[in-house]
């Protein structure tokens, strides 16, 4: 009997140690879940902060993008602008004419214009103004090379949608009218662009009649009567 009693207390004690066992294993794997968990956890955040910035950097790019955009828009020149345009041109006139009126200069002219030059170099010596006597100089000089220049031939050509000269199309739609004035050697058709900062363009009709032309772009653009020649 007294060793009956004796294994039954080592299978109590047997089974107290495995569910020990049993309980530390369990808490064991509740810790190694909970540690698992937190790893999961911190890459989620890692993963949101390092998202956060792309999110609020890319409407800045966007942005900049669009800026970029409309200043290299509003830096275009208007006569960059006129040759862009890319359409079919089909003459219906065409001619040849300098691009504007020449008279060869004589000896009388070139003679008032240095006594004219000598007078006011004296009277800045006079006045002692020193800075001026350059300046006078250096018009005088670039007054008669401009003076001595001859104008060049070029080509002049117009249809049903615009002026081209040379290899430059102005086209009807981009204009706001249109009248013509007298010249040395003929008439000259001048066309204001729609942009009032632009300067209007102007071209000698050579043998080209005024009627003809006046016919053709009278369909498309108004005629300033008080410029009409």
């Amino acid at each position: 009997m007294p060793f009956m009693h004796e294994d039954i207390k080592n299978l109590k004690e047997n089974n107290k140690q495995t569910n020990n066992q049993q309980i530390d294993n369990e808490k064991i794997k509740t810790n190694l879940i909970k540690e698992v968990n937190n790893k999961e956890d911190k890459k989620i955040d890692t993963i949101t902060t390092a998202k956060t910035p792309y999110t609020e950097t890319q409407p800045n790019i966007e942005s900049e993008k669009k800026e970029e955009q409309i200043t290299n828009e509003s830096s275009i020149k208007p006569q960059e602008e006129f040759k862009k345009i890319e359409e079919p041109f089909e003459p219906i006139f065409s001619w040849q004419a300098s691009e504007y009126s020449y008279h060869e200069k004589g000896f009388l002219w070139y003679f008032i214009i240095v006594v004219i030059a000598i007078l006011s170099v004296a009277a800045a010596v006079y006045f002692k103004q020193w800075l001026l006597i350059a300046v006078i100089i250096m018009f005088v000089i670039v007054f008669i090379q401009y003076a001595k220049r001859k104008p060049k031939l070029r080509e002049y050509a117009i249809s049903e949608k615009g002026l081209k000269i040379d290899d430059e199309i102005y086209l009807f739609k981009q204009m706001r009218s249109f009248w013509f004035t007298s010249g040395h050697e003929g008439m000259i058709l001048n066309l204001q662009p729609l942009k009032k900062i632009s300067i209007f363009i102007s071209a000698p009709l050579g043998d080209i009649k005024v009627e003809d032309i006046r016919a053709i772009i009278g369909k498309y653009l108004p005629e300033q009567k008080k410029l009409k020649a």
